[in-house]
């Protein structure tokens, strides 16, 4: 089994060629650069893609094998992504998980019901948000201890406690 590393994640489709947009984590731009797949998470199954193209400008944005059209690639937007370990460099040890990391988990209520997935954080002074995207819509929940039930790095899901109207607003 190929052994696989989560190095950031899918952002909105950019232009008419079916280009995605990728968030990735400043230690493994040079790994992607090597990489000649891209894993991306679909309902917990790590599907790859070969990588046709690579342009690291204003913002890094890659050509998928089988992805044509912005259509095609707004199926892979807020999703995490990964690369084969064989293509990581070693890194320091980072003890500090970044909140950023949780761009593209899945987020589950207490009664472990799908809400939608992270697709963004806000680091203000005094609190963090992250914004959920469900199917209807998106809204901004506080990412506070006191509401994080469970945090599966594995399954890339967040299990929390959802305030009573907070969809709404």
């Amino acid at each position: 089994m190929v052994e696989l590393v989560k190095i950031g994640h899918t952002l909105k489709p950019h232009g008419k060629e079916g280009l995605v947009r990728l968030r990735v984590g400043d230690d493994y731009l040079e790994d992607l650069a090597n990489a000649n797949a891209l894993f991306i998470d679909l309902d917990g199954s790590k599907v790859p893609f070969l990588i046709n193209d690579l342009h690291f400008k204003n913002h890094i944005l890659v050509k998928l094998d089988e992805v044509e059209d912005p259509q095609n690639a707004s199926n892979y937007s807020s999703r995490a992504i990964f690369i084969e370990s064989k293509f990581v460099s070693e890194k320091e040890e980072n003890l500090e998980a970044s909140v950023e990391d949780l761009l593209g988990y899945k987020v589950y209520n207490s009664e472990k019901e799908y809400i939608g997935a992270v697709s963004n954080v806000i680091q203000n002074p005094h609190q963090i948000l992250i914004e959920i995207n469900t199917p209807e819509k998106a809204f901004l929940m506080p990412f506070h201890p006191d509401l994080v039930l469970d945090i599966n790095q594995a399954a890339g899901s967040i299990e929390m406690e959802i305030p009573d109207g907070i969809q709404d607003i």
